[in-house]
């Protein structure tokens, strides 16, 4: 018979890596060794096991609650034949390999207690008896062959003592009813296919049986089975009310290696199964040969490949199998996915219907995406998925449209397949763009209008520049301030596409005229129509049309004398600029440019400006705003509240056909 050598049992214990949260791993190697001991005699159907649990007297404060000092367990099984003892000494034995034994459970159960004693009665010419220990420091004694006349059954008695201080504190926060429930999970494959014995569980005074524990009512009679990339896979599915979320076991030689939530690859099976009133949530065991093959020698990992070659590769990855338990899952509750499936979909759709939805309402909502959104979903969360898919789908088609640019086409039928193909994938991008913009001038015009409210209920009209960053940065120009930023389209839409837009600088900096005037006065808001002509040598820019904006503040008292002498001193100053062309030619403002000025006041100051305006020739519009031309310019008197009116009217045909509430 071969010998352990004390060594070896230490340099194999540090290749196990056998970690805190794996105490119960003992648990596990000494009942299933007992479990095989039962089947290789032969006779499950009496084959019984009994664990004893005792723990150190003192409640250890530290540890909160009362350490684990040893654990014996007896079992009825062959008993440690000469066979079995020569592989018993043995390290990475290859008599089990065909159950899917290692050859190191032993040295899994010395990583957590440091000895054992072995007592075991067998069968050779009548029965025997044989003893003896395995310590991790001293390794294993020669073992005794005590003399007993009056032993008639075979059997084995482990006892497992000195716990390594590693793992005191993780096993006093095991109760009984922990350590069976973990066991009878880690066994469960034995009883789903009735190859298990009567195992109990005893510490002091209690007892708990795991085949009371188990009832077969529980099991759903439909298994699943699956073939992948030429790997056969078998899935149980054992239902329960005591868990709190659904859950998927990979297995190999019949016990629990990994476990994963299925939210975790399948979202959209969260919430729990209702039966009877009664909230149920399922475990499912996968099996296969494929995974007994790759797990690890402790036991608790499976060595899957950990990157993927390509789409297409033979190898078979995790990720293999979690898509096998959704595909079961989705198979065996048909049903309750589609209905999960619809009123997730419902969720979805009642967000898209919702101001905060409307950016995604291009969306397509397939199949694929409600199986990644949790059944329970809040519109927080489905906010996130559905800017999530946006970005995708963004990325998607410029993607797929720069592939298709790419391409070479040498006829017109090429081209216009080509043109097909790139408007098909650009214009579902566009209209998510185009949404979300029509919702910004949405929340636009209503943070206007409640500004406008709330400086007519509280009398305060201090704050000018909130009301004029509302339509453009105090201070900022075209150049620091994009078109899709600013929103001088509450004013005029025209106002988005001209060339040079400032506000608050004096005339002279503007910069299609600056250095051709000396004007000091500063526009509230200027904006210059500046296009660029294009001849055959060089560009040169023209001044088409300029705009001037002045916002006075709510609540001021005005009269027309101002508006006259402001309205003269700025179309002045902007007239008197020369523009020179590449040639040297000059090109005159004051004749040449046609000059636009808006006088943005108050409800009160309208009305006192009104008549006044109106002996000078100013007509009322039916916009409710005072409108006159004089020698090229023209100048308009409005309210803030007619330009909110006006703003609503232009957009409410957007927000309309965008299923946006109305704001009139």
């Amino acid at each position: 018979m071969g010998k352990l050598i004390a060594t070896d049992i230490n340099g194999i214990i540090r290749e196990l890596r056998i970690k805190e949260e794996d105490f119960l791993l003992a648990f596990f190697e000494l009942v299933i060794n007992a479990i095989q001991a039962i089947a290789e005699k032969g006779d499950t159907r009496n084959g019984k096991i009994d664990i004893y649990i005792e723990r150190e007297e003192q409640d250890t404060t530290l540890f909160g609650g009362r350490v684990i000092k040893s654990v014996r367990i007896e079992d009825n099984g062959i008993g440690f034949t000469e066979k079995n003892y020569d592989s018993f000494t043995r390290s990475h034995s290859t008599k089990k390999a065909d159950i899917g034994g290692k050859g190191v459970g032993r040295f899994a159960v010395l990583s957590v207690f440091e000895e054992m004693q072995v007592s075991s009665t067998y069968q050779d010419a009548g029965f025997k008896k044989i003893e003896f220990t395995l310590n991790r420091e001293e390794g294993l004694s020669e073992p005794s062959y005590p003399q007993r006349d009056d032993v008639a059954k075979t059997g084995t008695t482990v006892y497992v003592s000195k716990l390594n201080d590693l793992f005191k504190e993780k096993s006093a926060s095991y109760d009984l009813e922990s350590i069976a429930d973990s066991i009878l999970e880690h066994c469960l494959l034995y009883y789903l296919t009735k190859q298990a014995p009567l195992i109990a569980i005893h510490e002091g005074d209690e007892t708990i049986d795991l085949s009371s524990q188990f009832s077969i009512n529980d099991f759903i009679d439909e298994t699943y089975k699956d073939i992948v990339k030429g790997q056969e896979f078998q899935l149980f599915f054992v239902k329960g009310n005591k868990r709190k979320v659904h859950q998927y076991s990979l297995c190999a030689n019949n016990r629990v290696v990994k476990s994963k939530n299925v939210p975790t690859v399948f979202p959209l099976f969260s919430s729990p199964i209702i039966e009877n009133n009664k909230q149920v949530f399922i475990r499912i065991y996968v099996i296969s040969d494929y995974l007994n093959e790759i797990v690890n020698m402790s036991r608790n990992e499976l060595d899957f490949p950990k990157r993927k070659e390509s789409e297409n590769s033979t190898r078979l990855y995790e990720s293999d199998v979690d898509n096998i338990v959704v595909k079961a899952i989705s198979s065996i509750f048909k049903q309750n996915v589609e209905e999960r499936k619809e009123n997730t979909f419902k969720k979805i759709a009642s967000f898209m219907a919702k101001d905060a939805g409307l950016p995604y309402r291009n969306l397509a909502i397939s199949d694929n995406f409600l199986e990644g959104v949790s059944d329970d979903v809040k519109d927080d969360e489905i906010d996130e998925k559905l800017h999530a898919l946006s970005y995708k789908k963004s990325v998607e088609s410029r993607a797929k449209c720069q592939k298709l640019l790419d391409r070479d086409y040498s006829n017109n039928e090429d081209y216009q397949k080509m043109l097909k193909e790139v408007v098909d994938a650009t214009t579902d991008e566009g209209n998510l763009q185009l949404a979300q913009y029509v919702a910004k001038r949405k929340t636009v015009i209503a943070l206007f209008e409640k500004y406008l409210a709330w400086m007519e209920t509280t009398k305060d009209y201090t704050e000018e520049k909130t009301l004029h960053n509302l339509l453009f940065t105090m201070g900022g120009s075209n150049s620091t301030v994009p078109y899709d930023k600013h929103n001088l389209w509450l004013l005029d839409d025209r106002l988005t596409f001209f060339g040079y837009i400032t506000s608050d600088k004096a005339i002279r900096l503007h910069a299609p005229i600056e250095g051709q005037t000396d004007c000091g006065k500063e526009t509230d808001i200027a904006v210059y129509d500046v296009p660029f002509i294009y001849g055959e040598k060089d560009d040169y820019g023209e001044i088409n049309a300029v705009l001037i904006f002045e916002l006075k503040r709510p609540g001021r008292q005005l009269t027309y004398e101002e508006f006259s002498k402001q309205m003269r001193e700025q179309t002045l100053g902007i007239r008197s600029g020369k523009k020179v062309n590449e040639a040297g030619k000059i090109i005159r403002t004051n004749k040449t440019v046609p000059l636009h000025f808006y006088y943005v006041v108050d409800e009160n100051a309208y009305e006192a400006i009104l008549e006044d305006a109106k002996m000078e020739n100013f007509g009322e519009t039916p916009f409710h705003s005072l409108y006159r031309t004089v020698n090229n310019t023209t100048q308009e008197i409005l309210t803030y509240d007619s330009m909110l009116i006006n703003a609503k009217r232009r957009n409410q045909i957007f927000f309309t056909k965008l299923g946006i509430q109305s704001v009139l």
